[in-house]
């Protein structure tokens, strides 16, 4: 049987693990009301900065002027007289039928070129 000694006691270590369990849930409810009270500070700085954020990005916007130009495109001639290829593996021949083609002038004294034109001429 218990006796009111042990029953004391058993009631007393009661007494002391419901003190204990209601003291660890104000600590955990205090815990978590300090943790969403930083929550929702952290939300309203962040809010804050983004709403900074967006009305200068709207003063910029605003601040922006359309201005409508009639631009007159020319057109610019380039006339290039050296050779393309100056430091090229073609032989010589084919970098002067490559700077004929394009327009450029024809090296002076090759004795192939006389002849071509010699026939191209029709004199003989």
């Amino acid at each position: 049987m218990i006796t009111p000694k042990v029953a004391g006691v058993l009631i007393g270590v009661a007494a002391i693990f419901a003190a204990g369990w209601q003291t660890s849930e104000w600590r955990r409810d205090s815990i978590e009301h300090h943790a969403a009270q930083l929550a929702e500070q952290h939300r309203a700085e962040t809010q804050a900065a983004l709403d900074t954020v967006a009305q200068r990005t709207a003063e910029a916007i605003s601040a922006i002027r359309i201005e409508y130009r009639t631009i007159h495109n020319t057109a610019v001639k380039e006339v290039i007289r050296d050779p393309i290829y100056v430091d090229c593996v073609v032989p010589a021949d084919g970098s002067r039928l490559l700077n004929e083609a394009r327009g450029g002038n024809t090296e002076s004294g090759s004795g192939r070129d006389a002849a071509m034109s010699t026939n191209a001429t029709g004199t003989d």
